[in-house]
C-alpha cells in the first residue's frame, strides 16, 4: 500500500515501505541505513538513492530520472548539479522549452532535442568538455546540420549573437561596418550594394542574393572572432561549402561615370 506522504510517521520508515513523492513518483524503501537514512527505490524508473527519513516526511524528495522539465528532459545521475553548473542548465532549460514548453514559438513546432540530451547530465559534459560555449553566445544547430530539425552534440556549435542573427534573419537587424567590410570582404561589400535593388532581379536570383548575403556575413563575423576552436572552423569551412551551392556569382555590381552603382543579373549585358 502507498501511503500518503502528510501521515507518514517516522516508525513506518521501514523496507517495503511506499509513498508517493512531490513529483507524484511511487517510491520503496528497500533498506533502512540508519536511523536517519533509507535507500529508496523509484518504482517508475528504477533507480535508487539513499535519503533521511525527514525528507520523506516532508515530501522532499525529488527522482533524478523523472522527466521534470517539459514532460521530456531530467537532471540525471552524476557530478552536475544545477546550482554549481548554472550556464550549463540555463542553456539546456531554455533549449528544452523552445522546443517542448507550452510557448513555444511556430517556428520550433517540429524541432526536437535528441533523446541523450534529455539528459542534463549528458549535455553538461558536451557543454564544458566537447562545446566552445562562451558567456552571451547562443546555441545554434543549423549551421552544422544544414537546417537540421534536432538539436545533437553533433550539430551544435555556439555563436554570437549577431552571428546568429545574422544567419537566421539576415543582415537587417545587425550592424555591419561598410568601410571594414570593403577592405575585409569585397564580395560581401557588393552583394549588399547590390541588394538595393532586388527588385530590378528575376525572382530566383533575388531569393540567392539574399541568402548569399546571409551565409557571407556569418562567415565574416565568424572570422572577425579570430577564433581557432574547431567548431568555428567547421562552421567556417560549412558556410562555404553553403556558399558555393547558392553561387557567389549571382550578381554583378557595375558603377557608371557619375559614379553610381548598379546591378545586372549575371549572365546579361551590361
Amino acid at each position: 500500500m502507498t501511503q500518503d506522504t502528510t501521515k507518514i510517521d517516522t516508525k513506518d520508515i521501514v523496507a517495503g515501505f511506499r509513498f508517493v513523492t512531490i513529483e507524484g513518483c511511487v517510491a520503496e524503501v528497500l533498506s533502512v541505513r540508519n536511523s536517519r537514512e533509507v535507500e529508496i527505490l523509484f518504482i517508475n524508473t528504477g533507480n535508487t538513492k539513499v535519503v533521511a527519513k525527514d525528507l520523506i516526511q516532508r515530501q522532499s524528495i525529488k527522482n533524478p530520472m523523472h522527466p521534470s522539465m517539459c514532460g521530456v528532459g531530467y537532471l540525471g545521475i552524476g557530478e552536475y548539479s544545477t546550482k554549481g553548473n548554472k550556464a550549463a542548465y540555463d542553456k539546456w532549460r531554455t533549449m528544452l522549452k523552445r522546443c517542448y514548453g507550452n510557448s513555444a514559438k511556430e517556428a520550433y513546432k517540429n524541432v526536437t532535442v535528441r533523446v541523450e540530451w534529455h539528459n542534463f547530465q549528458n549535455f553538461a559534459h558536451w557543454f564544458y568538455e566537447d562545446s566552445n560555449h562562451q558567456d552571451g553566445w547562443e546555441i545554434d544547430k543549423d549551421i552544422l546540420g544544414d537546417g537540421s530539425m534536432e538539436y545533437a552534440p553533433d550539430n551544435c556549435l555556439f555563436i554570437p549573437k549577431d552571428a546568429n542573427t545574422a544567419y537566421q534573419n539576415g543582415i537587417d537587424s545587425i550592424e555591419l561596418p561598410p568601410s571594414e567590410i570593403s577592405k575585409k570582404d569585397p564580395e560581401l561589400a557588393k552583394a549588399i550594394i547590390a541588394r538595393k535593388q532586388l527588385g530590378e532581379l528575376p525572382i530566383d536570383e533575388a531569393l540567392r542574393l539574399k541568402k548569399f548575403i546571409k551565409l557571407r556575413a556569418t562567415r565574416y563575423l565568424l572570422i572577425e572572432l579570430e577564433a581557432d576552436h574547431p567548431l568555428i572552423l567547421k562552421a567556417i569551412a560549412k558556410l562555404d561549402e553553403k556558399e558555393l551551392e547558392v553561387n557567389p556569382e549571382v550578381v554583378r555590381v557595375f558603377t557608371n561615370s557619375d559614379g553610381e552603382t548598379f546591378v545586372k543579373p549575371t549572365g546579361h549585358n551590361v
